[in-house]
């Protein structure tokens, strides 16, 4: 593991070398441990490097958690927790998904999507696909129409999502 992170970290001081650089890592709370330990010592040796490192991670008890929170009281990372979202960014993020403006969503769908996903944008995203794929929203002569359909069941994803959590309880 430490053979991996010095490899990561070189490869990271070279491509900042110039002009700095960004790293990305999406869904932290779902790495294994020996990942977890990656990002550990790299982000403790990212101090005198131009380079952003950021990662993004549910607030869910487990490895990743506990280095966000040790790596914020040694003051090698700054975190941002963020809120849910408001009625406002729920139809704004709904229209960026649809390719729409927010006056474009169908109300019915608007309210739908907010109760339903109480302000969690991943939550959002997955009820949304979830509308589109079973054919009760879809856009005709160019604008999106509701469609009511009996029953709802419970997105793939989130089944998906939930039995990984599941899994990690073991």
């Amino acid at each position: 593991v430490v053979e991996l992170a010095e490899a990561l970290l070189r490869l990271l001081s070279v491509l900042g070398r110039e002009a700095g650089c960004t790293i990305l890592l999406e869904d932290l709370h779902d790495c294994d441990t020996e990942t977890v330990a990656v990002v550990e010592y790299v982000i403790d040796n990212l101090a005198d490097l131009p380079i952003l490192f950021l990662g993004t991670l549910r607030p869910e008890p487990g490895a990743a958690l506990d280095l966000v929170r040790s790596a914020e009281r040694r003051h090698v990372a700054t975190v941002r927790e963020l809120g849910p979202l408001h009625d406002d960014q729920v139809r704004a993020l709904t229209g960026a998904c649809l390719e729409a403006g927010p006056q474009e969503i169908p109300e019915a769908v608007h309210r739908r999507l907010a109760g339903r996903a109480a302000g969690n944008p991943y939550l959002l995203e997955v009820l949304l696909a979830d509308l589109l794929d079973t054919g009760r929203l879809r856009r005709t002569d160019g604008a999106w129409e509701a469609v009511e359909q009996p029953g709802g069941s419970i997105p793939s994803d989130i089944v998906r999502s939930w039995a990984r959590r599941l899994e990690r309880l073991d």
